[in-house]
């Protein structure tokens, strides 16, 4: 069995706000909403021969109160007690179907006072039950309890007894005469300020559509003066599933125009990797493969094989140099301003089989490697060639030349 003291009562002296934001009031709300799905959205009426100050009427109308909120198996037993000082109320929170509540005995000739008491008593059992309750968070408890007194639709009982300001007059010696005295006495009932069950208040009911007479109908002048100040800068309007798309539409715009160009850019280097493992094995087919059938003492033959490939090969590929020249301006672009992984020179994979092998090759300009699995040799560069190549043929036949040796001088 957990007893609670759950209402705080200061006198004189301003309460202090807890600090709940926005977000954090929506949060709760949102989890309350969550745990007690499929409460009526409308606000509960108290019976007009209600009377605070008699115990047989307290007794039914708490009854009334949970059969509002689906405790309908659970019997109520209201009693005006003499409470800790600084507490509303107490309640018993066990599995058991009785439901024990004590009220601040000074509230018996109170009807805000009372039914705010039993608003937020009921709470913490409908929590309870429906296992929303933090055992060792006693602030969090109350203060969910005070945002659900809202939701479950006692809201016009909060906001008109959490709340209460009377002035008194008196006369006092000071100073050698009598002076006029006036004195504030401020009472809060809850956790939550009249501002912040405003809020809740107006959300709840922008939620669920209340219409405005209804929403203001009921209230006390103090708590329809607050609803309406925090109404223009709390109300939420929810959205529809097309208002909703376009608020997607603005927010994912750019990163939906970057994926589409980053497919386009995927395909067009799936493409340009098709046709380079293309240039390569049919190279291979040309070149490499019938240059390795010769003897090494086959020198002629060698040399008409690399002619007959050069013929082949040595006219500049326009496209390819363009290619190149357009890919490389946009590296530099990015670069500039980006930082990009450099590991990606360190995967090298064989033109002709695929074959991958982790090798670094970061600082050498330029390499030849000879596939481990296939056996084909190729070049792999690190270069900036369009920055630096040239284009005579004469330099082409003789840096061809100076990689065919390379390529083929003997261990």
């Amino acid at each position: 069995m957990f007893i609670y003291d759950i209402l705080k009562i200061i006198i004189f002296v301003e309460m202090e706000e807890y600090n709940l934001n926005e977000r954090d009031i929506l949060s709760k709300l949102a989890l309350i909403e969550k745990h007690l799905s499929g409460f009526n959205s409308c606000f509960y009426e108290v019976s007009k021969e209600f009377s605070p100050i008699n115990i047989i009427s307290v007794q039914k109308e708490a009854s009334k109160m949970m059969k509002f909120v689906g405790l309908l198996h659970h019997v109520a037993c209201i009693s005006y007690t003499n409470t800790k000082e600084g507490t509303g109320g107490n309640i018993e929170l066990d599995n058991s179907e009785t439901v024990f509540i004590d009220i601040n005995q000074d509230y018996k000739n109170d009807k805000e006072k009372t039914l705010a008491v039993m608003a937020h008593e009921i709470c913490h059992k409908v929590l309870f039950v429906h296992g929303l309750y933090y055992p060792n968070n006693c602030i969090e408890n109350e203060l969910l309890t005070d945002i659900s007194t809202v939701y479950v639709g006692f809201g016009k009982l909060s906001l008109n007894g959490c709340y209460n300001e009377r002035i008194s007059n008196s006369r006092e010696w000071k100073g050698n005469q009598w002076v006029d005295v006036t004195t504030t006495h401020k009472e809060f009932i809850g956790y939550l300020s009249l501002k912040q069950f405003a809020f809740v208040y107006n959300i709840v009911c922008n939620v669920y559509r209340i219409p405005d007479e209804i929403k203001m109908s009921g209230l006390s002048r103090l708590a329809t003066n607050e609803v309406r100040c925090s109404a223009p800068q709390y109300v939420h309007t929810t959205y529809s599933l097309s208002e909703l798309r376009q608020k997607l539409r603005i927010t994912q715009e750019q990163d939906a125009e970057m994926t589409r160009c980053i497919i386009l850019i995927e395909s067009i280097i799936s493409e340009l990797k098709l046709r380079i493992k293309k240039n390569h094995k049919q190279f291979n087919e040309d070149f490499v493969l019938p240059y390795a059938k010769c003897n090494n003492n086959e020198y002629v033959e060698k040399q008409i094989v690399a002619t007959e490939l050069f013929s082949k090969y040595s006219g500049l590929d326009n496209e390819k140099t363009e290619i190149i020249c357009l890919l490389q301006k946009f590296i530099d672009g990015y670069t500039t301003n980006h930082e990009i992984n450099n590991s990606i020179l360190f995967d090298i994979e064989c033109p002709c089989c695929g074959y991958k092998k982790q090798k670094g090759v970061k600082e050498q300009k330029e390499l030849f490697i000879r596939c481990p699995n296939c056996g084909y040799m190729f070049l792999w560069s690190s270069n900036e060639k369009g920055k630096h190549q040239n284009n005579s043929k004469a330099y082409s036949f003789h840096s061809f030349f100076k990689k065919i040796f390379l390529l083929f001088k003997k261990e």
